[in-house]
């Protein structure tokens, strides 16, 4: 599992890394993903979003990641080698991939208790 671990770190760094120069290439995607925010007492995100195809497998490679990560925590607790309770993450891969795309290695996330993928 900690293997796991790390290896979804080296990702995320290399996601940071990517992102910033990725963007500036020719095979750039822009999608208009329509009104999909309310807000409260702040500024409406836009609506347009630019990406590419180097982004997005890097993104789906942590989310993959992450699924193969939570599927071997149930295993290992169906087989009772995890004791306690195992409250998985499986399902819920966007959310992390999606908060690491957006933040730095200096920023700080508080999680609760699902926090497999994330920590």
């Amino acid at each position: 599992m900690i293997r796991s671990f790390q290896k979804l770190n080296r990702i995320h760094k290399a996601a940071v890394s990517v992102r910033s120069a990725a963007l500036s290439t020719s095979n750039e995607i822009t999608v208009d993903v329509g009104e999909a925010f309310a807000t409260h007492l702040c500024d409406v995100p836009s609506n347009m979003v630019s990406t590419n195809k180097e982004e997005l497998m890097l993104y789906f490679k942590q989310m993959y990641t992450m699924r193969r990560m939570e599927i071997t925590n149930d295993t290992e607790y169906k087989a009772r080698n995890i004791r306690g309770f195992c409250h998985l993450y499986d399902g819920q891969e966007a959310i992390a991939a999606g908060m690491h795309a957006a933040m730095t290695l200096e920023d700080s996330w508080i999680t609760s208790y699902r926090c497999h993928c994330t920590a």
